[in-house]
């Protein structure tokens, strides 16, 4: 298998063949594409997906808005954060498309993502985001949801959240996407202060 990668039916962990091959399958390099034999899984950006779903998200989605600029404040830690953080989103994706929510591509940046990572100095220029957001650290995200359905499925599928282990920002305050992260809070669904 080429890399070395150990692969899970959850997610790609590490690679034998060093760091510069793991940041290169990480996405900072691009998206990369490997059919793992005759099985419906790839391996694409360091997360294993199944090629037979309509829309997922990579890790160079993740980072495709801020990156360029910014490279100095985007670590090894912070790509680990959001390959993992990645790899849950495209699983609670892949239990909302099961249940038949519509996903949509947000129309300017061609991904799932509104906003994936932030750099802290863009974050603090972002109106009502929190000073210590999950967005910095690669622990969250802004899923594009025009229509609120995936806040909805969300809001009705509570137990989903917990099994992957993501908790979900107050739709009230998230119009137009839904905000998941990966922070461990006392109540799954969450209202920034």
């Amino acid at each position: 298998m080429k890399g070395g990668w150990l692969l899970s039916r959850l997610g790609a962990t590490r690679t034998m063949a060093g760091n510069n091959e793991l940041r290169r399958w990480r996405g900072l390099r691009g998206a990369r594409h490997h059919r793992i034999g005759r099985s419906p899984l790839i391996v694409r950006d360091g997360v294993v997906m199944d090629s037979r779903l309509a829309m997922q998200v990579t890790v160079g989605d993740y980072f495709a808005q801020h990156r360029a600029g910014h490279e100095g404040e985007c670590v090894l830690q912070v790509v680990d954060a959001a390959t993992e953080t990645v790899r849950r989103h495209n699983l609670i994706l892949a239990m909302m498309e099961a249940d038949g929510v519509l996903l949509v591509r947000h129309p300017k940046t061609q991904t799932m993502y509104s906003s994936g990572w932030r750099p802290a100095s863009v974050n603090a220029c972002t109106a009502g985001a929190a000073v210590k957001s999950t967005h910095i650290t690669g622990e969250g995200g802004d899923l594009y949801d025009p229509e609120g359905k995936l806040d909805a499925w969300c809001l009705m599928h509570q137990d989903k959240l917990q099994e992957v282990g993501l908790w979900l920002e107050d739709p009230q305050s998230t119009v137009r996407w839904c905000h998941l992260d990966r922070k461990q809070r006392a109540n799954r669904i969450f209202k920034i202060k």
